[in-house]
């Protein structure tokens, strides 16, 4: 996979972290299915944002236990995080 990188001497820190292309890929309920008990993000039918989600023997479930209102009809593999940056001079 390619991967940024960042020059720990680098004048200004990053606003924003854009991954690079491709690097989610979502896949059709219909084709494969995620590990049991694995957290991903979940297309789900009626809703405009995908959310993170885990299948397991009685489906789909979200963090709070609630299941999807709708079908969920796609998933994603969970992005990776953006670096870290320690602000010079300590956190404030």
């Amino acid at each position: 996979m390619n991967r940024l990188t960042f020059s720990a001497t680098a004048a200004a820190l990053p606003k924003r972290f854009v991954p690079p292309q491709g690097t989610l890929v979502w896949v059709y309920c219909a084709y494969e299915m995620p590990d049991d008990d694995t957290t991903v993000l979940i297309a789900v039918t009626g809703q405009d944002e995908p959310w993170p989600a885990w299948h397991d023997g009685d489906g789909w479930h979200y963090a709070d236990e609630q299941s999807p209102s709708g079908e969920v009809y796609a998933w994603a593999e969970m992005p990776e995080l953006p670096p870290f940056f320690a602000k010079k001079g300590g956190a404030s």
